[in-house]
Protein backbone atom coordinates (compact mmCIF):
# COMPACT_ATOMS: atom_id res chain seq x y z
CA UNK A 1 0.00 0.00 0.00
CA UNK A 2 1.29 3.42 -0.84
CA UNK A 3 1.00 6.50 1.32
CA UNK A 4 -1.89 7.87 -0.71
CA UNK A 5 -3.86 4.62 -0.39
CA UNK A 6 -3.26 4.56 3.35
CA UNK A 7 -4.49 8.14 3.71
CA UNK A 8 -7.60 7.33 1.69
CA UNK A 9 -8.25 4.25 3.82
CA UNK A 10 -7.93 6.22 7.07
CA UNK A 11 -10.05 9.08 5.69
CA UNK A 12 -12.81 6.69 4.61
CA UNK A 13 -12.70 4.94 8.00
CA UNK A 14 -13.09 8.27 9.80
CA UNK A 15 -15.86 9.29 7.40
CA UNK A 16 -17.60 6.00 8.19
CA UNK A 17 -17.63 7.03 11.85
CA UNK A 18 -19.01 10.44 10.85
CA UNK A 19 -15.81 12.35 11.60
CA UNK A 20 -15.03 15.05 9.04
CA UNK A 21 -11.79 16.25 10.65
CA UNK A 22 -8.38 15.66 9.06
CA UNK A 23 -6.85 12.48 10.40
CA UNK A 24 -3.75 14.16 11.91
CA UNK A 25 -6.09 16.28 14.06
CA UNK A 26 -8.07 13.19 15.00
CA UNK A 27 -4.95 11.24 15.98
CA UNK A 28 -3.64 14.19 17.99
CA UNK A 29 -6.99 14.48 19.75
CA UNK A 30 -6.96 10.76 20.48
CA UNK A 31 -3.54 11.02 22.13
CA UNK A 32 -4.79 13.95 24.21
CA UNK A 33 -7.91 11.98 25.19
CA UNK A 34 -5.80 9.03 26.34
CA UNK A 35 -3.37 11.29 28.21
CA UNK A 36 -6.15 13.18 29.99
CA UNK A 37 -7.84 9.93 30.99
CA UNK A 38 -4.64 8.56 32.52
CA UNK A 39 -4.06 11.91 34.26
CA UNK A 40 -7.57 11.87 35.72
CA UNK A 41 -7.06 8.27 36.82
CA UNK A 42 -3.89 9.27 38.66
CA UNK A 43 -5.81 12.02 40.51
CA UNK A 44 -8.50 9.62 41.75
CA UNK A 45 -8.01 7.86 45.07
CA UNK A 46 -6.36 4.43 44.80
CA UNK A 47 -9.36 2.53 46.18
CA UNK A 48 -11.58 3.55 43.24
CA UNK A 49 -9.07 3.29 40.41
CA UNK A 50 -9.85 1.17 37.40
CA UNK A 51 -7.27 -0.80 35.45
CA UNK A 52 -5.29 0.95 32.74
CA UNK A 53 -7.05 -1.05 30.02
CA UNK A 54 -10.51 0.05 31.11
CA UNK A 55 -9.32 3.64 31.31
CA UNK A 56 -7.70 3.54 27.88
CA UNK A 57 -10.65 1.80 26.24
CA UNK A 58 -13.18 4.21 27.73
CA UNK A 59 -11.00 7.20 26.79
CA UNK A 60 -10.75 5.97 23.20
CA UNK A 61 -14.50 5.33 23.05
CA UNK A 62 -15.50 8.70 24.49
CA UNK A 63 -12.78 10.45 22.44
CA UNK A 64 -14.30 9.02 19.25
CA UNK A 65 -17.79 10.01 20.41
CA UNK A 66 -16.49 13.51 21.16
CA UNK A 67 -15.04 13.74 17.66
CA UNK A 68 -18.33 12.59 16.16
CA UNK A 69 -20.47 15.15 17.97
CA UNK A 70 -17.87 17.93 17.87
CA UNK A 71 -19.27 19.79 14.88
CA UNK A 72 -22.85 19.52 16.12
CA UNK A 73 -22.54 20.39 19.80
CA UNK A 74 -19.62 22.83 20.11
CA UNK A 75 -18.30 23.82 16.67
CA UNK A 76 -16.42 26.84 18.06
CA UNK A 77 -14.19 24.61 20.22
CA UNK A 78 -11.11 22.90 18.89
CA UNK A 79 -11.40 19.19 18.07
CA UNK A 80 -8.42 18.53 20.32
CA UNK A 81 -10.11 20.26 23.24
CA UNK A 82 -13.35 18.31 22.83
CA UNK A 83 -11.55 14.97 22.57
CA UNK A 84 -9.28 15.74 25.53
CA UNK A 85 -12.29 16.76 27.64
CA UNK A 86 -14.20 13.62 26.63
CA UNK A 87 -11.20 11.42 27.41
CA UNK A 88 -10.64 13.05 30.78
CA UNK A 89 -14.28 12.78 31.79
CA UNK A 90 -14.48 9.16 30.62
CA UNK A 91 -13.04 7.98 33.94
CA UNK A 92 -15.93 9.58 35.80
CA UNK A 93 -18.53 8.56 33.21
CA UNK A 94 -17.50 4.92 33.55
CA UNK A 95 -17.63 5.21 37.34
CA UNK A 96 -21.13 6.71 37.12
CA UNK A 97 -22.30 3.97 34.75
CA UNK A 98 -20.90 1.33 37.12
CA UNK A 99 -22.68 2.89 40.10
CA UNK A 100 -25.92 3.11 38.14
CA UNK A 101 -25.63 -0.54 37.10
CA UNK A 102 -24.98 -1.64 40.67
CA UNK A 103 -27.99 0.31 41.98
CA UNK A 104 -30.18 -1.08 39.19
CA UNK A 105 -29.06 -4.64 39.96
CA UNK A 106 -29.84 -4.18 43.65
CA UNK A 107 -33.31 -2.79 42.89
CA UNK A 108 -34.08 -5.58 40.43
CA UNK A 109 -33.00 -8.19 43.00
CA UNK A 110 -35.78 -6.94 45.31
CA UNK A 111 -38.43 -6.92 42.57
CA UNK A 112 -39.63 -10.57 42.73
CA UNK A 113 -40.13 -10.36 46.50
CA UNK A 114 -42.02 -7.07 46.15
CA UNK A 115 -44.31 -8.55 43.49
CA UNK A 116 -45.08 -11.59 45.67
CA UNK A 117 -45.73 -9.33 48.64
CA UNK A 118 -48.13 -7.14 46.65
CA UNK A 119 -50.04 -10.06 45.12
CA UNK A 120 -50.26 -12.44 48.07
CA UNK A 121 -49.58 -10.11 50.98
CA UNK A 122 -46.96 -12.44 52.46
CA UNK A 123 -43.32 -13.25 51.82
CA UNK A 124 -41.25 -10.83 49.86
CA UNK A 125 -39.59 -8.58 52.39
Amino acid sequence: MTGVETKLLVASLLAGFGIAAPWPNFVGGMFLALACAVLMMIFTEPSSRKTYWIVLFSAALFGILGAIIHATIVPEWSLHLVMAFAGGMSVYLVEGAKSFGTALRDQLAKLPGDIIHRIFGTGGK
